[in-house]
């Protein structure tokens, strides 16, 4: 019989407290010297509920019925293989359970099953941040899942221990059976090898340093990706092209030298459209808290900018941005007890004031995990203040 269980899990994590640096040694994206910004050559160290599926009807000798009609895995109820051994939290049930782990009930992953991996299927991975709070507390291990259309779960196998803390899947590669993670809030990531579990830390160079934060920033449907490198000499984007199989350094790097992908405040995010091809940078003077804004084409690798003048002069924290429906929507708050909504249209290029903030159904939910052939979702790089 079919194991099915409910996607009603804690997958990624809830709230991040102070994540320390994870820097790896792999993947090193550094000129010959170490010192020099050549183009980044990868050096590579290795280092529920349960409930019988419908019966599926079975074809006569005369029968033109297709027993897969209505199968959404491509699996026959008599094909699945048996039930994964159980896994628990090994911690009792901490206050309001916000720091305990719920592991689905998973079936064996035989090699056989990636050949009916297509759209519909997802890599997911179920892990919780460190609990700072609890000194006989254990963090539990974070554990990969290969779910089916049907959410059926499948168990890769858990991942590095290095990697336990809010592990997050953010980018898959479907042609090579690759994977990237990030952890520790989402500043160490790595590149992670779904069907022999190799894996290979991602370290980028950022202006003659090996980079310190190595973040993902967001990846579209078609698998090209933004990340984000700080080393003491500043923060530098990379950009993966799907196309070429490649690294690069964004074109943003040229042309706003400044700019930054990441939104620091009470909470830390990326702020990307829901098909992850816009992204929203900001080039920032905390001198006089003056931003500038510049909008991002991850497909096309081109950059535009623009103004918010009712933004000038405010600390981030005051400036709520979200994409939605092609608009770059900024709620301002002031001394007044409703923001001033401001509307960057990304078509037209054209600024202008709004009644009120578009709504949109992704919202800000943490992401753990990466559907076959879609964009990433916005909530892997969504982390909550740990205070």
């Amino acid at each position: 019989m079919a194991l099915r269980v409910s996607r009603n899990v804690w997958i990624g994590g809830g709230v991040v407290v102070a994540a320390g640096l994870a820097v790896g040694v792999g993947w090193l994206l550094a000129g010959p010297s170490g010192g020099t910004e050549n183009e980044p050559a990868p050096r590579v160290t290795v280092t529920a509920d349960a409930g019988a599926p419908t019966p599926t009807p079975t074809p006569g000798p005369s029968s033109s019925v297709d027993p897969f009609e209505g199968d959404l895995d491509g699996i026959l109820a008599d094909e699945y293989p048996e039930a994964a051994p159980a896994r628990t939290d090994p911690n009792p049930v901490h206050g309001d359970g916000t720091y305990n782990v719920d592991y689905p009930a998973a079936l064996v992953l035989e090699d056989w099953v990636w050949d009916r991996v297509g759209m519909g299927w997802s890599v997911e991975v179920v892990s919780i941040p460190l609990n700072f709070y609890a000194d006989d507390w254990v963090l539990p291990p974070a554990v990969l899942y290969l779910v089916s259309p049907e959410e059926v779960y499948f168990e890769v196998g858990e991942l590095p221990e290095r990697m336990w803390d809010d592990a997050r899947v953010v980018s898959w590669l479907e042609d090579e059976d690759v994977i990237r993670v990030t952890w520790a809030g989402g500043w160490a990531s790595a590149r992670y090898d779904l069907r022999s579990g190799e894996s290979e830390d991602i370290v980028f160079s950022s202006y003659g340093a090996n980079a310190g934060r190595n973040s993902f920033v967001s990846a579209d449907a078609e698998g090209n990706e933004l990340w984000s490198a700080t080393s003491s000499n500043g923060t530098k984007l990379y950009r993966w092209d799907a196309a070429a199989h490649e690294w690069a350094a964004a074109s943003a790097v040229d042309d706003f030298p400044d700019a930054l992908a990441w939104w620091e405040g009470v909470y830390s995010t990326t702020v990307t459209s829901e098909d992850g091809d816009s992204v929203v940078l900001l080039e920032y003077d905390h001198a006089d808290l003056s931003g500038d804004f510049v909008l991002y084409d991850l497909a096309s690798d081109t950059s535009t900018p623009f103004q918010v003048p009712q933004a000038a002069g405010l600390p981030m924290e005051n400036v709520g941005t979200n994409v939605v429906d092609g608009v770059v929507v900024m709620e301002i708050w002031t001394d007044s007890q409703t923001p001033t909504v401001i509307g960057y249209d990304i078509a037209s290029g054209t600024v202008s004031q709004m009644d009120e903030a578009p709504q949109d159904g992704d919202g800000a939910a943490y992401g753990g995990g990466v559907a076959y052939g879609e964009a990433t979702s916005r909530g892997a790089t969504h982390y909550a203040c740990g205070c």
